[in-house]
């Protein structure tokens, strides 16, 4: 019993198979399945691009798939941490002046807020040991610059007999002008800020170590913004 392959015969006896190849084999014998043999290997032909064609869709399929895992997981990893951004950002609301101030969530419970006629106040005590307290009101002046809030309130701020008048740092941006300071070993921050009509004093303070009050200090400022 044989079977034609496409370079020879695969020949069978009682020992088992074995396979000769056409030109090992007798002139006659390989005239005999010429014909035979181009039709072998024409279909050994097709079935080994077949089978590469179908390693290389298993290639690509497994490529797709691993790029849509890793979109997938990048679109996760985002959401968590836009939530995660969500979570640490918190809204106040400015009564009747369609714009909030935005600050570093630091784990305030209930704010204390006090609206009446042009002033707003807000009051809070966060989970890290931050002291929050936010002022807005009517200017006092004609002033409608940052300085200009920093100018008036300052100076009252300053007489305070428990500041270490060493310690008073005064920066500047296009956002607010920060003023950092201590009482009585205590950080203090103030943010002063100007928006739509009202003069803004945004006032920290916490009992920690220099060290990390500085790192409490920097993530909130991050974090503090105004606006519609």
């Amino acid at each position: 019993m044989s079977k034609v392959l496409g370079d020879g015969l695969l020949l069978e006896n009682s020992a088992g198979q074995f396979k000769v190849k056409y030109t090992d084999l007798p002139a006659e014998v390989r005239e005999k399945y010429k014909t035979s043999a181009v039709a072998a290997a024409q279909k050994e032909q097709r079935e080994a691009e077949a089978n590469a064609r179908f390693v290389a869709n298993q290639q690509n399929l497994q490529t797709e798939r691993a790029r849509l895992r890793a979109t997938h997981k990048a679109r996760e990893q985002k959401t968590t941490a836009a939530l995660a951004s969500a979570a640490r950002n918190l809204k106040i609301e400015i009564p009747n002046q369609g714009w909030s101030i935005g600050i570093l969530n630091c784990g305030f419970g209930r704010l204390a807020k006090e609206s009446n006629g042009g002033q707003f106040i807000c009051r809070g005590m966060a989970e890290n040991g931050l002291n929050l307290s936010i002022f807005v009101e009517s200017p006092h002046g004609s002033g409608t610059g940052t300085e200009d809030v920093y100018k008036y309130y300052w100076p009252k701020a300053s007489r305070n007999p428990l500041l270490d008048v060493q310690s008073v740092k005064m920066e500047k941006d296009e956002r607010f002008v920060k003023v950092t300071y201590t009482t009585l070993d205590m950080p203090n921050v103030n943010f002063y800020f100007t928006h739509k009509g009202k003069w803004v004093d945004v006032h920290i303070s916490t009992l920690s170590d220099a060290k990390t009050a500085d790192k409490i200090f920097a993530e909130f400022q991050s974090q503090l913004s105004y606006g519609d």
